[in-house]
């Protein structure tokens, strides 16, 4: 079990979802937590850089592909 398996088990009977911010230029951790279960709900920009905002919804009752 990953990091995002041992998240949910830890949080998930606390708590409806994981929120996290990713910079949009890192595709390669964007990939990574949509394939997880993440989604892109809005983005913002600050001095540094452009940041996705993406909430992994646990109140859905499913694990995700990659956590079974």
């Amino acid at each position: 079990m990953g990091l995002e398996g041992h998240l949910r088990e830890l949080y998930a009977p606390r708590f409806e979802l994981l929120l996290t911010e990713v910079a949009t230029r890192n595709t390669r951790s964007m990939r990574a937590n949509e394939r997880v279960g993440f989604q892109t709900v809005r983005g913002h920009r600050d001095a540094m850089d452009e940041w996705a905002l993406v909430p992994w919804d646990w109140s859905a009752g499913a694990l995700p592909r990659r956590l079974h």
